[in-house]
């Protein structure tokens, strides 16, 4: 039987490493991707994935938003989750709705238990034989994410 896939995007070669072994070791098979344009690869791919974490700030190109976007739009309902130290009041303009976030530093278990509250733990396959073009990206009709009423005092309180 396979195990359910995450696509994990970050720039940070030890933070990926060390985070997709603690993913793989909750049972999850993990696609690591260092930059937009590897994540543009396997989402291109179509392989069937369970979920999509990424880092928002991947350096030089896109950034983990508009991967988000492309994965969606290959991948329509495919749970999102953010991980950074410094967009956190971006995610509210930016992010896909349902995602989550997480702020950095954080504990890698924090992201399987973020996986654990949005996955339906049944891989999401593709809608389209060729996803859009990546000059689309950014101009991906998918709303912004709001944060829920319960959870605004964290939003702030990671801005202070």
């Amino acid at each position: 039987m396979a195990r359910d896939c995450i696509l994990y995007v970050e720039d940070d070669l030890l933070c990926s490493l060390e985070n997709s072994e603690v993913i793989r070791e909750s049972g999850f098979d993990v696609v690591e991707a260092c930059c937009a344009a590897e994540a543009a690869a396997v989402i291109d791919r179509h392989d069937p994935l369970t979920a999509l974490v990424t880092d928002i700030d991947l350096g030089d190109g896109a950034d983990g938003f508009e991967v988000a976007r492309y994965a969606r739009s290959a991948y329509p309902g495919l749970p999102v989750v953010y991980v950074s130290a410094a967009a956190a009041a971006r995610i509210s303009l930016e992010g896909l709705r349902g995602a989550d976030f997480i702020a950095k530093p954080f504990h890698a278990q924090q992201i399987i238990a973020a996986l654990h509250r949005i996955v339906k733990l049944e891989p999401v396959s593709s809608m389209f034989d060729v996803a859009p073009p990546i000059e689309a990206w950014a101009r991906a009709d998918t709303p912004p994410l709001a944060p829920p009423a319960d959870k605004t005092h964290v939003m702030t309180e990671t801005l202070l």
